[in-house]
């Protein structure tokens, strides 16, 4: 079982680093000249929100 999670977290990383290598691609195409690592982090935690599922609204 432990396994099976550490593949699927290795395939979960190894998403992310092409999606950091795809931005940061672009970034340098583009000419943009920011701090990358606070970009990336941005992004990276507007897929997460995107991705996250979605608990239902309590009820008062």
């Amino acid at each position: 079982m432990i396994v099976r999670h550490s593949l699927k977290l290795l395939e979960q990383l190894s998403e992310l680093e092409d999606i950091i290598q795809q931005i940061e691609h672009l970034m340098d195409e583009k000419g943009v000249d920011c701090n990358r690592e606070l970009i990336l982090l941005k992004i990276l935690k507007g897929r997460e929100a995107q991705f996250a599922p979605r608990l239902p609204k309590k009820k008062d």
